[in-house]
């Protein structure tokens, strides 16, 4: 019996991590992929590299810990609203 050589990995693949999606949220997804003409796994890629390539985090997340530990640096990401000291 012969075994075939181990497949040898493209470049990509050296780049690429998975991440596990919830069935649900592709499904809450899909129509807006259908829209575009892509497959809502393109769309979720797409989704994830806007919000990190835009420094979008925080602003989609408004959570207020992120948020102020930005702000105690004296600057905040674009997109990011810095919320003073006192969280007032």
């Amino acid at each position: 019996m012969m075994t075939a050589a181990p497949r040898k990995k493209r470049p990509v693949e050296h780049l690429q991590s998975k991440v596990t999606v919830d069935r649900v949220i592709l499904d809450l997804l899909a129509p807006h992929a259908a829209a575009r003409g892509i497959s809502v796994h393109h769309l979720v890629r797409n989704i994830l590299y806007s919000v990190a390539d835009d420094g979008l985090v925080d602003a989609i997340l408004d959570d207020e810990q992120a948020t102020l530990s930005v702000a105690s640096r004296g600057h905040a990401p674009a997109g990011c609203r810095a919320l003073p000291q006192d969280g007032l």
